[in-house]
């Protein structure tokens, strides 16, 4: 990835903090590899995923051989957000967790976000993705016909974060997590 340029930082952040690209810090749509294409596994068509602030999905089980091809790929943990219109707007995203076998697929209308390592908070990642700002910014760049407008992967991966140490992260979640209900 380029690195961040001065002329790209949209406001100041504390010194402890740094700007980062999304496709630094994660995988963008990785792949599930198994040994064992026989077994069960969670899929998730648009339909079952909530919309706004909430983490919610109604999960199917379906056999990863009928889902393994065709669909964009999950795992445990992973944050998944739309990318389509009005769905991206509406904010239909979650953390995808306790997956049939730890692994899913779901619909093709969809990015996955596997941060590298354990440097980021899984809330504090789909909080991100959720914010008015993304959205808005994601909205501007958006490509195809009314109605099935999508967000580009290159705007995924190149959009900067805001990436505070993790003990900083869990104390924006919580704080995130305790103000959300009174909204």
């Amino acid at each position: 990835m380029p690195p961040v340029t001065d002329d790209e930082i949209p406001f100041d952040i504390p010194e402890s903090w740094c700007w980062v690209r999304l496709g630094d810090v994660c995988q963008i749509n990785p792949r599930n590899k198994l040994e064992d294409e026989n077994i069960d596994a969670t899929f998730l068509p648009m339909t079952a995923i909530n919309e706004g602030y909430s983490n919610g999905y109604n999960p199917l089980v379906k056999s990863w051989n009928e889902i393994r091809s065709g669909f964009t790929h999950f795992a445990d943990g992973d944050v998944i957000f739309a990318k389509i219109t009005p769905c991206f707007q509406n904010r239909k995203s979650a953390i995808v967790k306790d997956l049939t076998n730890g692994i899913g697929a779901g619909t093709t209308e969809l990015y996955v976000l596997r941060s590298y390592g354990k440097y980021i908070n899984e809330k504090y990642l789909l909080y991100f993705v959720k914010n008015q700002q993304f959205i808005l910014d994601g909205i501007a760049t958006m490509k195809g016909t009314a109605g099935q407008q999508r967000i580009s992967r290159n705007f995924v991966v190149n959009y900067l974060l805001p990436l505070p140490p993790f003990a900083e992260q869990k104390r924006i979640v919580e704080r995130l997590e305790k103000l959300l209900p009174l909204c």
